[in-house]
């Protein structure tokens, strides 16, 4: 899979779950260059893409409410940017921000 179609699956993602981004949103999904991945996904937007909550209103919630821990640590900003290898944590299970299509 070439870069640029990561951004495509990406945006076709969100688009069919309902969700509209706008132009900021996006850009964050973007990747910078052939060889670079992004640099960083919010993490509101991560535990969207992961299916751990069904919105961004569910997601506002649920981190406001202290239920996310970020590298160990409750985390109650939803815009808090996740870059590759943060560690979120949520009802106990763990999942590792790997943003590279290695």
């Amino acid at each position: 899979m070439r870069c640029q179609d990561v951004t495509v699956l990406i945006y076709l993602q969100a688009f069919c779950a309902g969700t509209v981004y706008g132009q900021n949103s996006i850009h964050e999904f973007r990747l910078m260059s052939e060889e670079k991945q992004t640099e960083f996904i919010q993490l509101d937007q991560f535990l969207k893409w992961q299916n751990l909550v069904s919105s961004g209103g569910e997601a506002k919630h649920v981190i406001r409410d202290g239920a996310v821990k970020v590298n160990g640590e409750v985390e109650t900003r939803r815009g808090r940017k996740l870059r590759q290898g943060d560690l979120v944590e949520v009802a106990g299970q763990k999942f590792p921000v790997a943003l590279s299509d290695d």
